[in-house]
């Protein structure tokens, strides 16, 4: 066997183990969705100590949630009780996975919404506009969501004739939006 066969084979191997210590043959972090399996750890959200409950999360968000359980309080020990304590530490470390989850979907959505405004720029633009003009009773019709228009049969909806009315018509009419409510 040469040096790149051992390798290779070597790290098959290695990816072996990881993906069964992860528990699936396709892991991902829950948090940022990082799947390379080489840089994927389990963290368990109430602690190794307290509980087994484990999430997928890659180095980084896994150390940022460790970081929040170096936070929590140490062991009560004494007598209390240890299902109180497991459970008050199950909780601690869910909460610390939420506000890093909330944290990363506000980041999602604003950049879903720039995302949105930039498509609808570039969607009102003259270049993608058609180059015939349009009748005067002809209507443009309301973008709802990038390459969805309302009414579309292939969105599944009931084709409605609502639209904006182009410019022209709407200055003769003094109204500056139109709704048709025949088919």
């Amino acid at each position: 066997m040469n040096a790149k066969s051992t390798s290779s084979l070597n790290q098959e191997r290695r990816k072996q183990k990881a993906l069964e210590r992860l528990g699936t043959n396709h892991p991902r972090c829950v948090l940022c969705g990082e799947a390379d399996w080489r840089c994927l750890e389990v963290h368990h959200l109430g602690q190794e100590d307290y509980d087994d409950l484990g999430v997928i999360l890659c180095r980084n968000c896994h150390r940022k949630l460790s970081d929040h359980q170096a936070d929590h309080p140490g062991p009560i020990g004494g007598g209390g009780s240890a299902l109180l304590e497991q459970i008050s530490h199950i909780l601690l470390g869910l909460a610390d996975f939420f506000v890093l989850l909330v944290e990363k979907l506000r980041t999602f959505g604003h950049a879903l919404i720039e995302r949105a405004q930039s498509e609808l720029a570039l969607s009102a633009s003259p270049a993608s506009a058609p180059r015939r003009r349009r009748a005067r009773h002809e209507h443009a019709p309301i973008v709802l969501a990038p390459g969805r228009i309302h009414g579309d049969r292939r969105a599944g909806l009931r084709p409605q004739a609502i639209a904006v009315r182009n410019q022209t018509s709407a200055q003769a009419s003094g109204s500056a939006i139109g709704v048709d409510t025949g088919v």
